[in-house]
């Protein structure tokens, strides 16, 4: 499996989540396909689909003094049934050739809201990725 980790500005459709969510962890992996020998070929592996997502590391909260929390954009699309656009850069700075942005589309099946008073509870929830998966080395 091939993973690329994401550390810089992380956006949930028009609404940063950077101060939430640690990373966002690309991974990339395609099936294999054992295709029987015949009498004129031997056996061999081929490739089979590949399958994108997403794992996001973010705080799980209700909403409160600053801006809209990850996990209520989450909630709300699995409610709704919709996707969610996400950018992330690689690392924090300048979108660059050596930092670039990646633009993607993520199916959320699963998150959480709030946890017991006094705790900073952590939702690693992974999500399909949909669509091409755009490296952007000049940012939007």
């Amino acid at each position: 499996m091939a993973s690329t980790i994401l550390r810089g500005k992380i956006m949930a459709g028009l609404v940063d989540i950077s101060v939430e969510c640690s990373q966002c962890t690309i991974n990339l992996k395609r099936a294999s396909v054992a295709v029987p020998g015949t009498f004129g070929q031997d056996p061999y592996t081929d490739m089979g689909d590949l399958a994108k997502e997403a794992v996001l590391s973010y705080r799980s909260r209700l909403a409160g003094a600053v801006g809209t929390p990850a996990s209520t954009i989450f909630w709300d699309a699995i409610l709704a049934g919709e996707t969610v656009d996400i950018t992330a850069v690689m690392n924090p700075g300048v979108v660059s050739a050596t930092n670039p942005q990646y633009e993607f589309t993520v199916v959320p099946l699963e998150t959480a809201r709030g946890g017991e008073v006094g705790s900073a509870p952590i939702v690693t929830a992974t999500y399909s990725i949909v669509g091409d998966i755009v490296i952007n080395p000049a940012g939007a």
